[in-house]
């Protein structure tokens, strides 16, 4: 079970315990470990195995019990045992964006409400104006946060896809039976949000490929395998995709897995008005696939400009490659600073002064401090005294 993991079972274990009405210091407590293990660099099972788990900031002997439970066992009883107070359906009200335990929890108690479809519903029905501490706009966001619940189901962050594909790839590329390997899909394409993780590679012997794929690290369960094409669950809980491919098919096959249906399908006409047949295994001429080597040579040979993935949404990218009007898109070098960041002094794990000091490390020209107010008790959040002395 990797830190990520860990650190969402930690949040859900935080926040079932404010919807139950534990105390507000233990709730912290959890929820400011579960960030402290979500950001912690160095090898965590390691340090569980040498007993240290408390030399993590936040994280104290109660904690590092739970973190040993779940990189032990894989689950945590007193997890189950509080989700065994509340209806099931509370649980999953907690995913509305901007709905937390404590609002949940009065639209459980005083509405009766314990799906997402009772509350839109009771939202439907104005039935939230007669709370204590809700609103009409409160009722409204509400709203928009189930359209964009049931809008999302089922993806994550990207950040998330990042974080479980990353070692994925670097597992196939150290094959000796492939040649290249590259991320495909959403997570390529570095979409907000991401439902799987898709991966294309090259070998001319792809059974050595899916049996490396199927024993990396992470991977709980094989859904299928095929000789092409194979399955996996990862701990993470998303589904990993690979497709394997000759290395004279891998830039068909990578443009093909990593443009949206709709780009694909633009690509494709193109193609089609110059004679020409497109496919995920090659570009056609009569019978025969032109022999290109990369992405950057398969648009070169439509006409276009390369696209870079991120634009391969089907929208206006095809008709500016054309024009040779690609715009140049942001990267991460281009950052100049952050304003939103917390530090130790409300939900954040680091000192003003570690902070700062990092920011300097990667050139950036400014920094904004956003932690918690005193509204904002759960958090951390500062009293008026503690925010002039941080000012100070």
């Amino acid at each position: 079970m990797d830190k990520k993991v860990i650190a969402s079972v930690l949040d859900d274990l935080g926040a079932l315990m404010e919807l139950l009405g534990e105390n507000p210091f233990k709730v912290r407590a959890i929820l400011h470990a579960a960030r402290a293990v979500e950001t912690f660099t160095g090898d965590l099972k390691q340090l569980a195995d040498e007993g240290r788990l408390t030399e993590i900031k936040g994280v104290g002997e109660s904690i590092a019990g739970k973190i040993n439970a779940l990189l032990n066992t894989g689950s945590l009883p007193e997890l189950e045992e509080l989700k065994s107070k509340i209806p099931a359906g509370v649980f999953e009200m907690l995913k509305i964006p901007g709905l937390g335990p404590k609002r949940a929890k009065a639209l459980w108690q005083n509405l009766g409400v314990t799906t997402v479809r009772e509350l839109e519903y009771a939202c439907n029905e104005n039935r939230l104006l007669e709370l204590d501490g809700f609103g009409a706009k409160s009722q409204e966001n509400i709203l928009k946060g189930i359209n964009t619940l049931h809008k999302f189901a089922g993806r994550r962050l990207l950040s998330e896809g990042m974080g479980a594909v990353e070692p994925l790839i670097e597992w196939v590329r150290e094959s000796p039976a492939v040649i290249r390997a590259q991320i495909a899909g959403s997570v390529r394409r570095g979409l907000e949000t991401v439902k799987d993780i898709d991966i294309v590679a090259s070998s001319a012997d792809p059974e050595s490929v899916m049996e490396r794929f199927v024993a990396a690290p992470g991977v709980i369960d094989i859904i299928a395998r095929g000789h092409t094409k194979t399955s996996v669950r990862l701990e993470s809980g998303f589904q990993a995709d690979i497709r394997v491919v000759t290395d004279e098919q891998f830039p068909f096959a990578l443009h093909h897995f990593t443009g949206s249906r709709e780009h694909n399908t633009l690509m494709r006409s193109l193609a089609k008005t110059m004679g020409l047949k497109m496919n995920e295994y090659g570009l056609f001429k009569g019978e025969h696939s032109l022999n290109l080597a990369s992405e950057e040579e398969i648009f070169k040979a439509l006409g276009l400009s390369y696209i870079p993935p991120e634009m391969r949404e089907g929208f206006d990218e095809v008709t500016l490659a054309g024009e040779g009007k690609i715009p140049t898109l942001i990267e991460e070098a281009d950052i100049i600073g952050l304003f939103h960041v917390h530090t130790d002094k409300s939900d954040g794990v680091d000192t003003l002064e570690v902070m700062a000091q990092e920011a300097i490390r990667l050139g950036y020209k400014y920094m904004g401090i956003s932690d918690h107010s005193k509204s904002a008790a759960y958090a951390g959040g500062l009293s008026v005294d503690s925010l002039k002395r941080q000012v100070r």
